[in-house]
């Protein structure tokens, strides 16, 4: 997932950092990919349940990575393209809490 991931947000270039890598995997990893690595790291991590600490450290990555994906996607552009009017947006968000 990660290595997908990289098709769409590419390592920060540093001149010095991973010259000798293959070109995807030189400079820092974008912080979107990490949320990604810490999470998968996590969960496996050989132990028998997940701790509470844990839960919170995957609550905040998600958190983190959906706030970072929102700067780069732009969600309110389909809405604003579409010409959704802030009425249909309303009743959209009503059906969706509905479902929950």
């Amino acid at each position: 997932m990660i290595d997908i991931g990289r098709f769409f947000f590419e390592n920060k270039r540093d001149g010095a950092i991973g010259l000798t890598n293959p070109r995807g995997y030189q400079g820092f990893r974008p912080d979107l990919l990490t949320y990604v690595v810490r999470v998968h790291e996590i969960l496996v991590a050989p132990r028998t349940s997940v701790s509470e600490e844990e839960r919170r450290a995957i609550v905040d990555y998600k958190r983190r990575f959906v706030s970072d994906l929102q700067e780069i996607v732009e969600p309110n552009w389909f809405s604003r393209t579409a010409g959704f009017t802030e009425k249909a947006t309303d009743e959209m968000k009503s059906k969706a809490k509905v479902r929950q």
